[in-house]
């Protein structure tokens, strides 16, 4: 089948894992069971124009099996063409036969750990950062994404090392004394950080990537950074970011949703962002670019001028599902396209169980739109409820099988019930931001010297001293009750004298 004509699909990929022959039976139950030392490979996976038997994109190998069929002159040139392809596009080969991996799959097994050898020793000892004109933040970029590749851990020890050292190449420069650092650092993750030569290479190859396509690495604490997901434990410490739209802007919510969504769910999604353009006009939505309520929600978005972001389950190099690349276009130059993972990650399932966090944190509420009894989108809701945001859905008729979900949650008290964008805005307490249009529509320009209650010059003293400030640090400084500081902050906005930033902090305008 290797030799096959055919387009090198998903469904044909998925052919042949369902005609494997017992000798790739037994290669990927020792590759998938061993795991390598923890590298990963990959079964039937396209490139180019070939379905390659098993690939690790960090090693940059293929691991091809060779029968019978592969000793006719003719088959012999193409697998050579073949050979030729992946070592033009760096990747490296190694054959073995039918009869080696059926009879003799330990000694195969350390003929590829004897390949991984010579890799590492072909990795300097101490790279540096490729050159990349003028990449911001280059050398903590490098280490950052380095540290995520890091095996033997998960991302959440990943996040603690960051936050304790205070960044990737810290943590990279106390490689070799962690512990005397972090002193509950266990033996294993000590030794496990020892050796970076695979990590930085990948590093440099992702580095190389999104200097090429204009990606921006967003690293945790950037000023960049959606600010209300570094509030939450399991942040990710770098994502990548092809988009225009600012992440941190002053309302910034998310529908989700099921893959199948219903006439009823469409019209709910239409109605309730057309008029919520008309209450908030100022607004990023974001959802998951996904089959159904995603995708709708990002193109009612687009249709009534608002700015919508997707969040990824896979790289930037690749989008899944491929029949949405259109809107994902308008997206890039009215919103963006948002993703924790690396270029060469496959859409895996788990990748969007994780990618759902971000979904949740980033935004100031969960709307959750329609939904069967279980799935990915109640999955968020309680993701949101447990970062302390406000989770919404829509009812839906009573034995629907996509609002089952929906009417679940409001029964059981984990979403507020809403039936039109009124409802939401009046919940969120966000009724101001139609005011303030309809000011600004009617000319009234900020006051140079406005005259100011004490109450409100007490405010700008503390603004102006301190800077930005949240609301309930800006209560405290002030000497003023939340209460009272809200309607005061209204006005002042609506005088030209301060404007509310993201996450909820107050800026003073000079």
């Amino acid at each position: 089948m290797r030799y096959s004509n055919h387009p090198v699909t998903k469904e044909y990929r998925q052919l042949l894992r369902r005609s494997r022959t017992p000798s790739e039976c037994i290669m990927w139950k020792h590759l998938n069971k061993r795991q390598l030392d923890g590298f990963r490979f990959r079964q039937q996976h396209g490139f180019g124009p070939y379905v390659l038997d098993f690939y690790c994109p960090e090693l940059k190998l293929c691991i091809e099996i060779d029968g019978e069929i592969h000793d006719t002159p003719e088959n012999q040139q193409k697998d050579k063409d073949r050979t030729s392809f992946l070592n033009q596009n760096g990747i490296n080969v190694l054959r073995f036969r039918n009869e080696e991996v059926e009879n003799h799959i330990d000694d195969v097994i350390k003929s590829i750990r004897e390949y991984m050898e010579r890799y590492k020793k072909n990795a300097s000892s101490d790279p540096q950062p490729p050159n990349l004109g003028g990449l911001a933040n280059e050398q903590e970029v490098y280490y950052t994404i380095a540290l995520t590749r890091m095996t033997g851990f998960n991302f959440q020890t990943a996040l603690q090392l960051y936050r304790q050292l205070g960044g990737g190449q810290a943590v990279y420069d106390h490689r070799n004394d962690i512990k005397e650092v972090v002193p509950d650092c266990t033996d294993r993750l000590a030794e496990n950080l020892k050796d970076w030569s695979l990590p930085l290479a990948r590093a440099a190859e992702e580095m190389e990537f999104i200097t090429k396509h204009r990606i921006q690495p967003l690293m945790l604490g950037d000023e960049l950074y959606p600010q209300r997901l570094c509030e939450c434990p399991d942040a990710p410490i770098i994502m990548y970011y092809l988009g225009s739209a600012p992440l941190n802007q002053r309302r910034v919510i998310n529908l989700i949703g099921t893959r199948h969504c219903t006439t009823y769910g469409q019209d709910l999604i239409r109605h309730f962002i057309g008029d919520l353009q008309r209450l908030c006009p100022d607004m990023l939505i974001v959802s998951g670019l996904a089959y159904g309520v995603d995708i709708n929600a990002h193109r009612q978005a687009l249709e009534n001028g608002y700015e919508t972001v997707g969040v990824l389950a896979h790289g930037l190099d690749d989008l899944y599902p491929a029949a949405h690349r259109d809107t994902a276009k308008q997206m890039v130059t009215h919103g963006g396209l948002l993703t924790e993972y690396m270029s060469q990650t496959r859409a895996d399932k788990i990748n969007f169980v994780k990618r759902n966090r971000i979904v949740a944190g980033m935004s100031d509420a969960t709307i959750l739109v329609e939904s069967a009894g279980k799935g990915g989108g109640l999955i968020t809701t309680r993701i949101a409820m447990d970062y302390n945001r406000s989770v919404f859905a829509f009812p839906g008729p009573v034995g629907a099988p996509y609002s089952e979900g929906c009417n679940n949650l409001i029964r059981d008290n984990g979403a507020q019930l809403i039936t039109s964008a009124e409802d939401f805005v009046s919940f969120m307490g966000w009724q101001s931001d139609q005011q303030l249009k309809q000011a600004h529509d009617k000319g009234i320009e900020r006051d140079l010297f406005p005259n100011l209650s004490p109450e409100e010059q007490a405010v700008v003293d503390v603004l102006h001293a301190i800077g930005d400030l949240q609301l309930d640090h800006l209560s405290l400084k002030a000497h003023i009750p939340i209460g009272q500081l809200t309607g005061l902050l209204f006005q002042m906005e609506m005088k030209g004298v301060v404007r509310a930033m993201a996450g909820g902090t107050y800026h003073l305008l000079k």
